[in-house]
């Protein structure tokens, strides 16, 4: 069962991946032998779930929905690391009101979290799989 699910020398980002659900998929990644990088806005949590995992694994600032921000994340990931295999889109955001009192700046930050940093961090590491022939 272990060879079937062996990541080693795979390299996986995981957005959001401090905290949560994305800690948790950090972790499974790591014990099947992958390779991480673990990016969020406040890095400081990604930095102390980083120092957990038994495999080599780098804490980067990345805000999801900046374009810039996602480009300077997988390049530093390429560079360190040397390639991209599996990215897990996890960074999410909400608006802690009733959907009636949801201010339009508040549904937009849910949007651009949710929805475009989906787009942005596949869009950044799906250039990186293409340029590789994969």
């Amino acid at each position: 069962m272990n060879e079937l699910f062996d990541l080693s020398g795979k390299v996986a980002i995981v957005t959001g991946g401090g905290t949560g659900i994305g800690n948790q998929m950090a972790r499974g990644l790591a014990d099947a032998g992958a390779e991480l990088v673990l990016c969020a806005r406040k890095v400081e949590r990604c930095e102390q779930a980083a120092a957990q995992l038994p495999t080599r694994a780098l804490a980067l600032p990345c805000n999801v929905s900046d374009p810039e921000s996602v480009r300077a994340m997988v390049s530093r990931t390429v560079d360190e690391l040397g390639r991209v295999d599996i990215l897990v889109n996890n960074a999410g955001t909400v608006w802690g009101a009733a959907p009636e009192d949801i201010p339009l700046e508040g549904w937009q930050k849910v949007v651009d979290v949710n929805l475009t940093g989906v787009f942005l961090c596949s869009q950044a590491v799906g250039r990186t799989m293409i340029e590789r022939g994969e």
